[in-house]
């Protein structure tokens, strides 16, 4: 997905605000993309807003395959605000 990717490139070069709004331009065409739920919620980690990223993680984790890289980070992610094992 075109802004899922251009999200990641603007991650990288430290443009939060930039990737975060890619990120959710992709969830408007695609509210079920599951990289731009996680990514999307890594951001608002980082600005300690939990209960937010929360419910990005919870959808992208029924989403993705469990044996993927992303869906481990999404897994550690849910382990390390709170979530409970599903």
């Amino acid at each position: 997905d075109y802004h899922v990717t251009l999200g990641r490139i603007y991650a990288v070069q430290g443009q939060v605000d930039e990737a975060m709004a890619s990120y959710g331009q992709a969830l408007v065409l695609d509210p079920e993309q599951p990289e731009a739920l996680a990514r999307l919620a890594f951001g608002l980690l980082g600005q300690k807003r939990s209960e937010e990223a929360r419910a990005h993680l919870s959808k992208a984790w029924g989403l993705l395959p469990r044996d993927s890289e992303l869906g481990l980070e999404v897994r550690c992610a849910l382990d390390l605000i709170g979530e409970p094992d599903r």
